[in-house]
């Protein structure tokens, strides 16, 4: 082996190193995806997720329903726009804005 290409070779390998790992730590957790195949810690992060965006999406339905005086009508561009706003606050209150 010429000695500049092991030089190469040894400081790709040694700079690469956490790229290779497998492993997967509670803070690399997404907090969108399913339960079941989650380690205890991520489904912990996905349940109080899930359990904030739901109880934030309701706030803002009985808040919209208050100033219109009625029950408002729900469609799919209000969903969505409640659902970018909870999933930013949440992730916010969840220290997860990274994710």
């Amino acid at each position: 082996m010429k000695p500049v290409f092991a030089f190469s070779f040894f400081l790709f390998v040694g700079l690469s190193g956490p790229s290779f790992a497998d492993t997967v730590t509670s803070a690399d957790c997404d907090p969108v995806g399913p339960t079941l195949s989650a380690s205890v810690d991520c489904t912990d992060i996905r349940v109080a997720f899930r359990t904030e965006i739901s109880g934030c999406m309701s706030r803002l339905k009985a808040e919209a329903d208050e100033r219109a005086g009625a029950v408002t009508i729900t469609d799919a561009h209000t969903s969505r726009a409640r659902l970018f706003r909870c999933d930013a606050s949440v992730r916010e209150k969840l220290g997860l804005q990274g994710k």
